[in-house]
């Protein structure tokens, strides 16, 4: 019987992953970007080239759980990935492959982790919107309503305060 040779080269797989790849992405995470508009975050993502030439490009896959990965980013030949629209509070996992002109890929790179939200800064507390109030001289006026809400804090928990930016006209007293 005669066997047929694969279509790629043996041994290909350990080429395609070249130690550089093999250390890819642990601890390089350079730069985390907050989204506060969107309550999103975005992280990048940074690696050393593999110094295999049958390296066509890296792919970058992430997801909410080590090895089972939900997302992938094609990376083409470069060296970086900025990874956007990740929620808060979420820990993803990372890790990468390199892939050669047939597509065939190497295993996964080292994996990192990292959590959204954590080291980012505190968000500002939120208040709803005051209407305008007309309060005539020596009269007094009802509760004015609004909300407050803060993404770290029960807004129970939250202390509300007032003053007068003009004394002779508000007393501070009744405020």
């Amino acid at each position: 019987m005669h066997q047929q040779k694969p279509m790629y080269e043996e041994g290909f797989v350990e080429r395609v992953r070249p130690t550089a790849l093999a250390s890819l992405i642990l601890g390089l995470l350079l730069a985390l970007t907050a989204y506060t508009a969107s309550a999103a975050t975005s992280v990048t993502l940074v690696w050393d080239p593999s110094s295999s030439s049958d390296v066509a490009g890296y792919n970058l896959y992430y997801g909410a759980a080590s090895r089972s990965y939900t997302n992938k980013v094609t990376a083409g030949n470069a060296t970086n990935v900025t990874v956007a629209g990740l929620a808060t509070g979420v820990t993803y996992y990372f890790a990468a492959t390199a892939y050669d002109s047939f597509g065939i890929e190497s295993d996964y790179s080292n994996v990192t982790n990292y959590t959204t939200g954590a080291g980012g800064g505190n968000t500002p507390p939120t208040i709803t919107v005051i209407p305008d109030q007309t309060i005539f001289q020596d009269t007094s006026t009802g509760p004015i309503s609004f909300t407050v809400g803060d993404a770290q804090t029960p807004a129970g928990s939250l202390a509300v305060a007032a003053s007068s930016s003009d004394l002779s006209l508000i007393p501070q007293t009744g405020i």
